[in-house]
């Protein structure tokens, strides 16, 4: 019940972006997502349209070194990986970084690829650090 009601907490917010982990949970919280990001390699966090009564806007599924795809209703673009802006340290909490990027490029008005771009940058420079904190 608990993350139910902070799904619908979070509608409160500008942009909503989730993984697709939750999606049982949006799905019963009955609220509108504009993004879900999922990765490739996950199962769990596969996507097919007709998950939710409402689609997302957005739907990226990432595929870590090898970039990803994302698509709208009208536009469905591949994207390559963003440059790493230094050595590969640890993967660790790039998923989380890249969701974090896109979230806030949705929220300050990029448009999709804009966002898209600065998401795989945010991952990328996760890249380059230790753990989830850089240490």
């Amino acid at each position: 019940k608990g993350d139910v009601e902070s799904v619908r907490a979070a509608r409160a917010a500008r942009v909503v972006v989730v993984t697709a982990r939750i999606l049982d949970v949006v799905r019963e919280a009955g609220i509108h997502v504009d993004a879900v990001v999922g990765s490739e390699a996950d199962p769990a966090e596969a996507w097919e349209d007709g998950m939710l009564a409402t689609p997302p806007g957005l739907v990226a599924r990432t595929r870590g070194a090898a970039g990803g795809t994302w698509w709208t209703a009208d536009t469905r673009e591949s994207w390559d990986p963003a440059p790493l802006p230094g050595p590969a340290q640890d993967a660790y909490g790039c998923g989380d970084s890249f969701a974090a990027g896109l979230t806030y490029g949705l929220a300050t008005g990029l448009g999709p690829r804009e966002a898209i771009a600065l998401a795989a940058r945010s991952g990328a420079l996760a890249v380059t650090r230790r753990g989830a904190h850089g240490g």
